[in-house]
């Protein structure tokens, strides 16, 4: 079975804007994991440290169940 890590970042703003940010897809959570510390720390990132999310997805499946099943990081 075929994994990839898709690593994002999502934003609400005060007025209710959501505004969402493709990082990458990485085939080991490891990798996705050493780029969210990398991108923790830049400008636009650090003040929503909470809004960082890795997802595992199966290649070659429907999403369906997979959307609800996010990776969360403790910092």
């Amino acid at each position: 079975m075929n994994k990839i890590y898709i690593l994002a970042h999502k934003h609400v703003f005060e007025d209710g804007h959501k505004e969402g940010k493709l990082i990458g897809a990485f085939f080991s959570k490891q990798i996705a994991l050493k780029t969210l510390e990398k991108y923790k720390n830049l400008e636009g990132f650090r003040d929503n440290l909470e809004g960082f999310y890795i997802q595992e997805m199966i290649l070659d499946k429907l999403a369906e169940k997979e959307l609800n099943k996010v990776i969360k990081k403790e910092y």
